[in-house]
């Protein structure tokens, strides 16, 4: 289901990159880093809300040879993955050169798996392993350094879902597993207002 949404989650973003410049906001965390651009301000209800679009990567690659009198050989894999995600900042009052917000965010692991050793019912297994949605809640605060120029950090809960079936018709066999992850994330951020 994610896969058919993301063409238009992109088609969004690039009609929202083209009807107003952006502003850019980098977050640097660990084991994660993303782009995010942050699009026009929009007052709901009383408050303002600014959309966000970003694009995290993170990547695994393992590589290894051996020898001996008789024979070599070499073993290789990586895990690359690419992680969109569509979220919401709740702005709140700028107190001087302060202002807090809260966030929340979907996000999607997209994987791309390779592999010397790897067949490609291995490759299957391992992308529909690590084929995950997620959602993150938090809090951040920016310090203005200028109308431009802003740092922050934010703290948020990441909780990834993901669940599998399996059946085997031979044995009328079926098997269902949830698995959810939380970790609390820390960010250091930078963020570029060419508009307000």
């Amino acid at each position: 289901m994610v896969k058919r949404i993301l063409p238009f989650v992109l088609a969004g973003m690039v009609t929202g990159l083209v009807a107003q410049p952006p502003n850019l906001s980098f977050k640097r965390g660990a084991p994660i880093s993303h782009a995010q651009i942050l699009l026009g301000a929009r007052s709901m209800g009383g408050r303002t809300i600014v959309p966000s679009v970003a694009l995290g990567y993170f990547s695994l690659s393992y590589k290894s040879s051996w020898s001996d009198d008789y024979d070599s050989g070499d073993y290789d894999f990586s895990i690359h993955l690419f992680i969109p995600k569509v979220g919401i900042r709740v702005l709140g009052a700028r107190n001087g050169d302060l202002r807090s917000y809260t966030l929340a965010e979907v996000f999607y692991l997209l994987p791309v798996v390779n592999g010397s050793e790897f067949s490609e019912s291995d490759k299957k297994e391992l992308r529909d392993a690590l084929d995950l949605i997620g959602l993150t809640f938090g809090f951040g605060a920016e310090y203005f350094l200028s109308d431009q120029f802003s740092v922050g950090s934010e703290a948020a809960l990441n909780m990834i879902y993901h669940s599998t079936e399996r059946t085997d018709d031979f044995a009328n066999y079926l098997s269902e597993s949830r698995t959810i992850l939380s970790a609390l994330m820390t960010n250091f951020t930078l963020n570029y207002y060419f508009r307000e």
